[in-house]
């Protein structure tokens, strides 16, 4: 586990704790395998991802803005598979739905068995997608897209929330989401 992760897993579960008690608990989950973690290694994370934590009186914790409560995210491609997902964080539960188009012969899948992810590991894979700094719309340019991937993604959070979506137009970090969702889901999400 990244030193990273294992803070937001730490802050997640525990809530917000003093700078030495978040060093105690990330000693106790053993996140840094040779020393112990020193305060001055957390003030690094710390500085480093100044937009996700927030220390105020002594006191670190995840700024509400970007502590997800809700995500929905949906992709579909004509012709080919339509996925939806569904995070209740709160709740530590997800749905997943997978769509075929009836008349695509393409897919002679033969069933198997899923193996679902953890909704905590995964929260923490969602910080790393950023999704508040997506953009609302992303669109080519050029044309009209006729048989390109439609994808949509609401993220609600304690204090606010975030709807992004866009054909066959991505953003950066598009595939390290999708592959988060599907090591959750135990299927894939494109």
């Amino acid at each position: 586990m990244q030193l990273l992760e294992g803070i937001i897993k730490i802050l997640d579960e525990k809530g917000p704790l003093s700078l030495y008690s978040l060093c105690d608990e990330a000693n106790g989950l053993c996140l840094k395998e040779k020393a112990p973690l020193l305060p001055s290694e957390v003030k690094s994370i710390l500085s480093r991802k100044n937009e996700l934590f927030l220390v105020y009186n002594g006191i670190i914790s995840i700024i509400p803005e970007k502590q997800p409560v809700i995500l929905k995210a949906y992709s579909e491609r004509p012709g080919k598979h339509a996925y939806q997902v569904k995070v209740n964080f709160s709740n530590g539960i997800f749905t997943f739905v997978e769509w075929r188009d009836k008349g695509f012969p393409a897919f002679q899948e033969t069933p198997r068995e899923r193996q679902p992810g953890d909704i905590r590991d995964f929260k923490a894979k969602l910080y790393h997608t950023q999704i508040w700094n997506w953009k609302r719309n992303y669109v080519k340019d050029r044309g009209i897209v006729l048989d390109g991937t439609s994808w949509s993604v609401s993220l609600q959070t304690r204090s606010g929330s975030y709807i992004s979506s866009g054909i066959n137009y991505f953003p950066a970090n598009w595939t390290a989401f999708c592959m988060a969702i599907s090591e959750l889901t135990g299927s894939p999400f494109r």
